[in-house]
């Protein structure tokens, strides 16, 4: 790191205007997070892209002081020019398989240990993880949104009595593995513990434990899908969004001032409410239907 920042320094040194030849030093390199404060300016990157350059009196109100040091929030969608390009997305997807790559050989090593350890067969092994990145997906390069590329998660579960190669095709929230795993393990379920347990699905059980899932982006978005059809409700921008998910899982078509779905939509809004109330969602989405949308402060909108 210190190479990159020597490289940044002489480019601020000679002509501090020109971002590009920054932007070539940090590609060259395409190493983790950085900032750097030299010469009256201050440079931010992530995985080897400018995200900014700046002399002090010009950050904008996302800039922090952190111990004396100056840090940038760093937006996830800025890793990338607008609009997408081949290029860009190819990269992300490069580092992103990169990841995959190198997690599925260290789960290699743990279930290998498993092995040697003789008792792979008394014991439940789990792989699930945070919901995805976009990494090109709708142009968008993070998971703030509500697309399947985004909210769906991985989830494989083996061990004893759990048919081999078995898919279970049902909509089911992460949160359902505390209730899962004392189950597995006969001890019993807490009664403050909310979601079900997957086990009877893992077992051979055909009953569906979700009509319908909830998801949200803080006050940006909210969402319901079911195995069919999703709705989304952008609430600041005042628009809404429907894709049948079965016709079109990329959802790639927006259905939403279709005539033909008037009803679905009607349904869909008003389950999205239930799922609000139930699990203590704070906003109000008003009416959008019928173009009455929250109101929110200023503040909220920066």
């Amino acid at each position: 790191m210190k190479a990159i920042e020597s490289s940044i320094l002489a480019v601020l040194a000679e002509k501090p205007s020109v971002a590009r030849d920054i932007a070539r030093v940090l590609g060259a390199e395409r190493r983790g997070e950085g900032y750097l404060q030299g010469n009256g300016y201050v440079v931010t990157w992530a995985i080897g892209h400018l995200v900014s350059l700046a002399q002090p009196h010009e950050m904008n109100p996302e800039w922090r002081i952190l111990g004396g040091r100056i840090l940038c929030e760093v937006d996830v969608e800025s890793l990338a020019p607008f609009p997408r390009t081949r290029e860009a997305v190819q990269l992300h997807r490069r580092e992103y398989y990169a990841i995959i790559t190198y997690m599925d050989h260290q789960i290699g090593r743990v279930l290998d240990a498993l092995e040697k350890s003789g008792k792979a067969s008394n014991t439940y092994v789990i792989l699930t993880a945070d919901h995805g990145l976009a990494v090109g997906e709708h142009g968008l390069l993070g998971k703030q949104n509500v697309y399947d590329c985004s909210i769906r998660m991985p989830l494989l579960i083996s061990g004893p009595r759990i048919p081999a190669g078995k898919r279970v095709d049902e909509l089911v929230y992460q949160h359902s593995m505390y209730a899962t795993t004392c189950e597995l393990a006969g001890i019993p379920i807490p009664s403050h513990v909310e979601f079900p347990s997957l086990a009877p699905l893992l077992r051979g059980g055909s009953h569906s434990l979700h009509d319908a899932i909830f998801c949200y982006h803080r006050e940006f978005q909210r969402t319901i899908r079911t195995k069919t059809h999703k709705l989304i409700v952008y609430p600041q921008v005042k628009k809404i969004q429907l894709f049948d998910i079965e016709k079109d899982p990329w959802e790639i078509h927006d259905l939403a001032d279709d005539p033909a779905m008037a009803s679905l939509k009607i349904k869909l809004m008003q389950d999205l409410r239930n799922l609000q109330k139930e699990l203590d969602d704070p906003l109000n989405l008003h009416d959008p239907l019928n173009g009455v949308w929250t109101v929110f402060p200023a503040s909220a909108k920066a």
